[in-house]
């Protein structure tokens, strides 16, 4: 039952669930009080303070997906649609994976996330947008699941070919062995939740920890079907050791309209 009060408040079906889609809900309110679900946004509140809780969790399961690792929750404010709910969780989260500082002047312009510069700086071009060199070797935002396509506007020679972020670990017979996917540890959920017998629709960002192995790095590349080059992985740079720093940058975006429920 446990489990399936958790399905039914913060899971979901089908793909992107970790971004709200395929979110699922009990029809009316007397059926989520008849399961022990949170009906209103009170007990909503209640609820995730109780079942996020931060926990141990065994070696053997390192690798997994827990609330147990719940690091920080938010909720925001109570919204009579739905989409609207999902819209804003995903515009809090585009902001902070984007963070484009020229937005504000309504220009476009460059990220300040360094990955972009990290790769014009790996392949040694000449380009149009010249690199800061204080960004090389820097890929945190892989602490926020692979793999990662960088894109660039230009063509190349101007900007380099399309890269894909995914990652690497140290191989047991020597080089290296790829993980080609990683879960985000951001989970966004639109819960429904009633006042006054109206269904109503809280967002809820649920941050966890990091579950890469702490021996992964960052493997860039533009051809991720085949084999590990060494020389394209970045030794120098742990995920899982900036992965606290990167969610803390991104929970920024998340202080305007959201409420922190719990954090470390």
């Amino acid at each position: 039952m446990a489990a399936l009060r958790l399905w039914l408040t913060l899971g979901g079906m089908g793909a992107r669930t970790r971004r709200g889609a395929g979110a699922i809900a009990v029809s009316r309110p007397e059926g989520a009080e008849r399961l022990g679900l949170p009906a209103s946004a009170d007990q909503l509140d209640a609820f995730l303070r109780t079942a996020c809780r931060p926990w141990n969790v065994e070696a053997e399961l390192d690798g997994i997906f827990s609330l147990a690792r719940t690091w920080q929750v938010f909720a925001g404010r109570v919204l009579a649609d739905a989409e609207q709910a999902q819209g804003d969780l995903l515009s809090a989260l585009r902001r902070a994976r984007q963070d484009r500082p020229a937005a504000q002047a309504g220009r476009w312009g460059r990220s300040a996330w360094p990955e972009a510069d990290a790769i014009r700086l790996k392949s040694l071009g000449s380009y149009v947008h010249i690199p800061d060199p204080k960004n090389a070797g820097r890929y945190p935002r892989a602490a926020l699941g692979l793999p990662i396509v960088m894109h660039y506007k230009d063509r190349p020679p101007k900007e380099p070919p399309e890269q894909q972020i995914l990652a690497a670990r140290p191989a047991a017979r020597g080089g290296w062995d790829k993980i080609e996917r990683y879960a985000s540890p951001i989970l966004l959920r639109p819960v429904a939740v009633w006042e006054k017998g109206q269904r109503r629709y809280v967002p809820v960002a649920l941050f966890t920890r990091c579950t890469l192995p702490p021996a992964a790095r960052p493997w860039v590349t533009s051809e991720p079907s085949k084999q590990v080059a060494p020389e394209d992985v970045i030794a120098s740079y742990a995920i899982r050791e900036h992965a606290e720093e990167t969610l803390a940058r991104v929970a920024t975006a998340f202080g305007g309209d959201f409420r922190p429920l719990l954090g470390v």
